[in-house]
């Protein structure tokens, strides 16, 4: 997708988002993590430590958002709250996309990304409004959000 202007963060992110779908979908350690955020009594029974994998996991996380900044700072200037725009958008996509679902969340972020320029196109100065409306919409016909499995 042409933007109009350089993206750093998407040549480098599609790759990773591959390879992390593939691992998290078909490796051990995918398997591994879904167990211990299904069933962490029974992942810890099974001899695994749940606690030092969530600490990897984090790691990681934290790794790659430290990536992205180090890519991302020489286009865009780096300041101090730089993310705080982008986190309650990014809660929204979400939810939207349902909690714990990879999919969810990439169908999320589109829908939500749209809803937000065309928010920018036809009303200015309530695109944020579109966006929370967009979220009431998917929860008041989906309260899993549309990826997410039902609560039992």
């Amino acid at each position: 997708m042409d933007l109009g202007w350089p993206d750093p963060l998407d040549p480098a992110s599609r790759p990773v988002l591959g390879i992390g779908d593939a691992l998290g979908r078909h490796g051990a350690d995918g398997a591994i993590i879904r167990a211990g955020v299904f069933d962490s009594e029974m992942a810890a029974g099974m001899g695994i430590n749940v606690d030092r994998v969530f600490t990897g996991v984090f790691a990681f996380g934290a790794g790659l958002a430290g990536l992205s900044g180090v890519i991302a700072g020489p286009i865009q200037s780096a300041q101090p709250p730089m993310g705080a725009t982008i986190l309650v958008p990014a809660l929204i996509v979400v939810v939207v996309g349902g909690l714990g679902s990879l999919k969810g969340s990439l169908v999320g972020s589109l829908i939500i990304g749209q809803a937000e320029t065309f928010g920018k196109a036809w009303l200015p100065g309530a695109s944020m409004l579109i966006i929370y409306l967009v979220m009431a919409l998917v929860l008041l016909l989906r309260p899993q959000g549309l990826f997410g499995r039902a609560l039992k």
